[in-house]
């Protein structure tokens, strides 16, 4: 609803209007005050509909919660943390190594830079190498790299900062329904 004071000084104005002789006038104000209270009550609706929402995601998304491999239900997309690999590439058994021929397009996965394993999708394969465009890790913009198989690992995590991007998405042509 309106503040208290708002309502004060609405009803001073129709007092004034209605004693000057301007029916007209009051009446304007009535319709007013009438509108304005349904806007602020919409408003509040509204606001109330978003607050609720906010916590009913907020309880949904619990820590550890994942794809529910078992019947598929999910639970939660988002993860208070992603699990880093922390195997080093060379440690790698080379038959657990994917070919990165069996990848495609907007998989997502980690790749090996700089002593750091990083969040990143798919955007090309050949019979050797993986093309991946991931977030910098010195700004919001995206970068590309190529690395060979023993370099690329299937990620299971959400990433909600590179894997809700439609324009990454539509770019390694992963979108859905775009």
């Amino acid at each position: 609803m309106t503040d208290q004071s708002d309502d004060a000084a609405i009803r001073d104005l129709l007092r004034r209007a209605y004693e000057s002789d301007t029916e007209e006038v009051a009446i304007d104000l009535a319709e007013s005050l009438a509108d304005i209270r349904r806007r602020a009550t919409s408003v509040q609706n509204v606001y109330a509909g978003v607050e609720a929402s906010a916590a009913a995601v907020a309880r949904s998304v619990a820590p550890g919660s994942a794809v529910d491999d078992a019947g598929g239900t999910v639970t939660s997309k988002l993860p208070t943390r992603m699990s880093v690999p922390t195997i080093h590439p060379d440690q790698r058994d080379p038959a657990d190594v994917e070919p990165t021929e069996n990848y495609r397009p907007a998989d997502p996965v980690w790749f090996y830079r700089d002593g750091v394993w990083r969040s990143a999708l798919i955007e090309a394969v050949s019979e050797f190498t993986a093309t991946v465009i991931y977030r910098s890790a010195r700004s919001r913009r995206t970068d590309v790299d190529i690395r060979t198989a023993r370099y690329v690992l299937a990620r299971k995590e959400f990433d909600p900062l590179l894997d809700l991007d439609t324009e990454i998405l539509n770019h390694v042509g992963g979108a859905q329904g775009s």
